[in-house]
């Protein structure tokens, strides 16, 4: 992976027209990959082992990008031999990531054969991906596949892209499942959109500064980092955002926030120049006397139950749970959910055992923090004790993006009557 990364930094800077200081570092570490090649061309995951399968396929797709160097290409060779060797061993995942590394790395021999004995449809989404690359290179026939593959891509709600499901598994995870996509889509030539929607992907997974570990992030560098650059030709030159209408200013240092008066002509565009890619959010806040249910983005739904029914009547002294049903329509990263409560109850107890998301307990409010809710229906409870009797208001539940939150959703008011008990 470090050598990847070194690969790809000496890129950029030929593109910078920068020299790039680091080849030593480079010419130890292919130094050290060579002398671990094991006698049948494997590598073990550790130092004096047995081979390992995955290991020795993420090490020769590495090798790929320094086959100009001919003992680079002896040990490419040998790797090759070893992949092509264990495939009658392989079960039907390994089958498939070794024959896309052998098909990446020009490797002569009868592919046709081979994927015919493997059903597209029996296969996961990941080896499915595979499927395609692979006839992809060979110049096999796929276009139906990839139209089905397309259809299955999950979107999130910034306008991320992805494919595949989040597992333990580096090798086949929705980051390793989404990187064949690019690779394979980027070849198509017809979907630009599709690729911005997969970087976009990419980089809010790396919200955090960072991505999970090494391979991920080179593996997400050196798929997209040949578009980005090609995208952005002008990518030395600082980036600024430029504001005209009823407001007339430049951003050139960021990040940036600023709060505009109330516009006068409801007017006012934005356009960027420079390179790099830059996010900007634009909104505002204002009382809504009487809202309307928004469903776009979160659909939400709260009813009260009693021993696990539904219940319309509310007595006071009688504890009672309250249920908030928060429909996601789109993978959505750190949301905010706020839950008024009836004013004439309290909470029973301050519960924050939920391990999905933080909770924080105001007077009239529930707040729920998740850093990630997936697409489909979460549901929350909170228990509530009526105190006073009377008629009270129910305040509209909201979802929203913590960091973006034009992304919203909520529900309607609704009058709330808690009688007394008998």
């Amino acid at each position: 992976s470090k050598m990847i990364g070194l690969s790809l930094e000496k890129k950029i800077k030929l593109q910078l027209n920068k020299p790039f200081k680091h080849q030593k570092d480079a010419d130890v570490l292919l130094a050290k990959i060579q002398k671990a090649q094991l006698f049948e061309g494997g590598w073990a995951w550790w130092e004096n082992g047995h081979a390992n399968f995955h290991i020795t396929n993420y090490i020769t797709a590495a090798l790929l990008q320094y086959r100009d160097n001919p003992l680079v290409e002896s040990n490419i060779r040998n790797a090759f031999l070893y992949l092509n060797n264990r495939l009658p061993y392989l079960d039907k995942y390994e089958v498939l990531a070794a024959l896309s590394t052998l098909s990446a790395g020009g490797h002569t021999m009868n592919y046709a054969d081979r994927m015919q004995q493997l059903k597209f449809d029996s296969l996961s989404q990941h080896q499915q991906w595979q499927w395609v690359k692979i006839r992809q290179e060979q110049g096999l026939s796929y276009k139906k596949e990839l139209e089905t593959l397309i259809a299955q891509k999950i979107n999130t709600m910034l306008g991320g892209a992805h494919w595949g499901k989040n597992n333990y598994s580096w090798y086949s995870n929705d980051v390793a499942t989404t990187v064949l996509a690019f690779k394979v889509l980027e070849k198509e030539r017809i979907y630009p959109q599709l690729l911005q929607a997969i970087i976009q992907y990419f980089i809010s997974k790396r919200a955090n500064g960072y991505w999970a570990n090494t391979v991920e992030t080179a593996s997400i560098v050196q798929t997209i980092l040949t578009n980005i650059i090609s995208e952005n030709a002008n990518f030395m030159q600082p980036a600024s955002i430029s504001v005209s209408g009823d407001s007339n200013f430049i951003i050139q240092s960021f990040p940036a926030e600023i709060t505009l008066r109330p516009l006068v002509n409801q007017n006012i565009t934005f356009a960027k120049t420079g390179g790099g890619l830059v996010y900007l959010t634009a909104y505002q806040r204002f009382f809504n006397s009487d809202p309307t249910p928004v469903k776009e983005n979160f659909e939400i739904s709260t009813w009260f139950e009693k021993n696990g029914q539904h219940v319309n009547t509310i007595k006071s002294g009688e504890n009672i749970k309250m249920v908030i049903s928060l429909d996601v329509k789109a993978d959505a990263e750190f949301v905010l959910a706020s839950l008024p409560i009836p004013a004439g109850c309290i909470f029973v107890n301050k519960n924050n055992s939920d391990r999905r998301i933080y909770k924080e307990y105001n007077k009239e409010k529930l707040q729920l923090f998740a850093e990630m809710l997936r697409k489909g229906v979460h549901r929350f409870e909170v228990e509530l004790e009526p105190r006073y009797n009377g008629q009270f208001t129910l305040n509209p539940a909201k979802a929203e993006l913590m960091y973006f939150p034009v992304f919203f959703g909520r529900n309607d008011s609704r009058k709330i009557e808690i009688q007394e008990s008998n």
